[in-house]
């Protein structure tokens, strides 16, 4: 398709607030349609000026292609929606999906479409004000464009290098966040929302997604204790690291016995940064100035010795590491950062794993 269309289905309140930023947007170059059975003069009045189609029937759309489907029916009907639905997306790979639907998961809605980019957002005051919508949710298909057989395939090979069954990985759907999940072999395959990983369990692979941010590992070989992070600024500032080590503790381990990894991330010289970004980590501790460098005007950021920091200021001693740089080093990592520079439509992750081996050692 040439243009972006989208497709409302269904356009009440919160449907029409969203439907009214889009077309509050600067860059507004969308085709949009609406399936709305019953139209309220409120939405009657906001596309009047403008080129959009109202049907009343979804079959009447059946015909057309759209890039994005926001589906903002009431959620009785929702399962009989995507029935009508499942058949014309069916292959669909350039498509995302955004739920406004109370109480419906994006697992839900991916069981009942299929492997699709699916957002789901959560109204709250922006809605009632008709200014947008907040609160985004996202399942594991958002990130990026690749076909999900090339990212099984990619996933198969890495783990076959290193001896690992490709049934047995577990990847969360990461936020930036400081939640960590504990799981198990019963985990496999569910959609786990966090930026870590617990596990005692000798029968999975815990994996983490990168692409500048860090990958770092915590492992008690005592214990058989091993837990896996995605540490970016935010979630190492917001208490990720801190999350993870008491976990660990609650679990069995001591902190003599925990060992931390940190693996590649973006380096000094390449992480510029703003002064805005700065004042957040002076207001939070004045000496974290201790992690930017600033000349001429210029200020870089050291995400990985701001992490070390953080391991050690939770007691955990022993810390591995080297010196990496995701964004210069094109040959062997992938970068968001680069990606956005270079001006390209997707970017790659790289995948960090850890696991406890047959015979319970790491």
């Amino acid at each position: 398709m040439s243009e972006n269309r989208i497709l409302f289905i269904g356009c009440g309140k919160m449907g029409g607030s969203l439907l009214k930023g889009i077309l509050r947007s600067d860059d507004f170059l969308k085709k949009i349609d609406i399936v709305e059975p019953n139209p309220q003069k409120l939405l009657l009045d906001l596309v009047e000026s403008e080129d959009i189609n109202i049907y009343q029937d979804i079959k009447e759309i059946l015909t057309f292609d759209y890039n994005t489907y926001l589906i903002a029916t009431k959620p009785q009907i929702y399962e009989k929606i995507f029935s009508q639905l499942k058949d014309k997306i069916s292959g669909n790979n350039d498509l995302l999906i955004i739920s406004i639907l109370a109480g419906v998961t994006t697992l839900k809605i991916e069981n009942l479409l299929g492997d699709f980019p699916i957002v789901r957002t959560m109204p709250n005051l922006a809605v009632s004000e008709a200014s947008g919508m907040s609160a985004l949710f996202a399942n594991s298909h958002v990130n990026s464009k690749d076909k999900k057989s090339n990212v099984l395939k990619n996933r198969i090979i890495a783990l076959e290098k290193i001896g690992l069954n490709k049934k047995n990985l577990i990847i969360p759907n990461q936020i930036h966040s400081n939640k960590i999940k504990i799981v198990d072999e019963n985990s496999i395959n569910q959609n786990i929302t966090a930026d870590g990983l617990l596990t005692k369990s000798n029968k999975i692979v815990l994996g983490i997604l990168t692409a500048d941010c860090a990958p770092i590992f915590f492992f008690d070989c005592k214990e058989n204790i091993i837990s896996a992070v995605h540490a970016g600024w935010r979630g190492a500032k917001n208490g990720i690291i801190k999350n993870t080590i008491k976990l660990m503790l609650e679990c069995g381990s001591k902190l003599n016995n925990i060992i931390s990894c940190i693996g590649p991330c973006i380096g000094k010289e390449s992480y510029k940064v703003n002064n805005d970004f700065f004042r957040k980590f002076i207001i939070e501790n004045s000496q974290n100035k201790d992690f930017f460098l600033i000349k001429k005007n210029i200020m870089n950021f050291d995400l990985n010795s701001y992490i070390v920091k953080k391991i050690k200021d939770f007691g955990v001693k022993k810390i591995l590491f080297r010196s990496f740089d995701t964004f210069k080093d094109k040959k062997n990592f992938f970068s968001y950062r680069r990606s956005l520079i270079s001006k390209e439509k997707d970017y790659g992750r790289c995948l960090s794993v850890i696991s406890i081996n047959e015979t319970s050692n790491l």
